[in-house]
């Protein structure tokens, strides 16, 4: 896996920093190391688990072109550190698990784990501002936000590198999980919940041990309790229960 061209630098100064909204995609394998890749692939931050000094570093990161040898960034480049105005409008375009291609080029095997994290994001030095974000030449990460049901695995790897983690938020499928619901959802423990959502966004049994810190037994177990309570005989239709939790209403015109 190889690291972004990118270096930690000295807090800006003098520069009160814009705020903005990012995401990107956690990797937890199973010798106890995570690593934080942006949407591109590029390593952003890497822990080993059982490091007792942790890895925390100088938080400000720079931007450099990979094509050129400007400054991040630049008219008419894509280069620069990206974020989001806001949000709402994070979790509107944000995409649910990590692409398999990007997975297979993070050389994340079956028993990795992987899921979306957001964050709130300082943003310093020159900044190309657009209608819906920024691009920026500076960047630190000031705080994580985990998806409803990915809790774990995320206040795990902030501690690591110092970084705070705010209320969860939900992602686009939290909204049916609520009690009650005709789907069966509502009977799932938050530990369920949890296996259930990374088994929907491609991940194995292995990778779901990984990310939870529990064993492939327990993953299993929990799988056949899902399995029972929405009655259900396989993986593949207890995600496609979670995704499509309910029939769309009749036509009341028919």
């Amino acid at each position: 896996m190889s690291h972004p061209q990118t270096q930690a630098g000295p807090t800006p100064d003098a520069i009160t920093p814009l705020v903005g909204y990012r995401c990107w995609t956690l990797l937890v394998g199973p010798g106890r190391w995570a690593a934080l890749h942006s949407l591109n692939g590029q390593i952003v931050r890497e822990v080993d688990f059982d490091d007792p000094l942790g890895q925390r570093a100088d938080p400000w990161l720079v931007a450099r072109c990979l094509n050129t040898d400007h400054d991040a960034p630049e008219e008419g480049c894509s280069c620069g550190f990206y974020a989001l105005k806001s949000l709402s409008t994070l979790r509107r375009l944000l995409p649910i698990g990590a692409p398999r291609a990007l997975l297979l080029e993070l050389g994340a095997g079956p028993e990795a784990a992987t899921f979306p994290i957001a964050g709130r994001v300082d943003l310093a030095g020159k900044v190309i501002e657009h209608d819906l974000g920024y691009r920026a030449e500076r960047m630190r990460i000031t705080e994580f936000r985990a998806f409803a049901g990915t809790e774990h695995p995320v206040m795990r790897f902030a501690r690591r590198i110092g970084v705070p983690v705010g209320k969860s938020i939900p992602d686009p499928r939290a909204s049916i999980i609520p009690g009650g619901s005709a789907s069966g959802l509502g009977r799932l423990t938050p530990r369920e919940v949890e296996v259930l959502r990374l088994l929907a966004s491609g991940n194995t049994g292995m990778g779901i041990a990984a990310a939870l810190a529990i064993s492939p037994v327990t993953v299993r177990g929990h799988v056949q309790n899902i399995l029972v309570k929405l009655q259900v005989r396989s993986r593949l239709e207890a995600v496609a229960r979670f995704i499509q939790p309910d029939p769309p209403p009749p036509d009341e015109a028919a």
